[in-house]
């Protein structure tokens, strides 16, 4: 499936989806499944309840619900049922993607163009400013981390308790004193 549906700004309005979450969800799955010019969707509970991750009873109790609300018909045989969206071609109809589509491209250019000067305006690194900045914090790296050159020498670190008494930990402090220097 490909494609998209318009979800109107009502749906908002409606105190029995508000209050129903099972039921926006099988709707919205609705909305989505059915056939773009109909508005009508076949299949069964159980693939309804596969594509909502609903439990198949859930399905059929929201689905009754749906339908006493008059959101949906529902048709029913032994096999599969019908769901036709009511008002499907008020709220899916071609007659107001014109001018919606224009006013989306104006408003899509005119934000660009406001994007693209405020990029301009911000300052901007040249590619040697930008190396000095890597170099002084390799620099300010390099100073404190002394004989750790392996993980090796990292695990002896961690074991070692030298004739201060002092321990991996007070190392560990020491390193993040550093790390916190070099982000200031």
């Amino acid at each position: 499936m490909e494609g998209w549906v318009k979800l109107h700004r009502k749906i908002l309005d409606n105190q029995f989806l508000k209050k129903d979450t099972n039921a926006f969800k099988v709707f919205a799955y609705l909305l989505l499944l059915v056939d773009r010019k109909t508005g009508i969707w076949s299949g069964g509970r159980f693939q309804l309840a596969e594509y909502c991750g609903l439990n198949p009873s859930t399905i059929y109790r929201v689905s009754k619900r749906l339908e006493n609300a008059k959101m949906v018909t529902l048709t029913a045989n032994n096999k599969f049922s019908t769901y036709l969206i009511s008002n499907w071609q008020t709220y899916q109809g071609d007659a107001n993607s014109t001018s919606n589509n224009q006013r989306t491209t104006s408003e899509q250019q005119a934000n660009t163009l406001t994007r693209s000067k405020e990029l301009r305006s911000k300052e901007v690194l040249t590619f040697e400013e930008k190396n000095k900045i890597i170099k002084d914090r390799q620099a300010k790296v390099g100073y404190w981390q002394g004989e750790l050159k392996s993980a090796k020498d990292l695990l002896k670190s961690c074991s070692y308790t030298g004739s201060d008494g002092s321990s991996y930990e007070k190392r560990i402090k020491v390193a993040a004193a550093k790390l916190e220097e070099i982000d200031t």
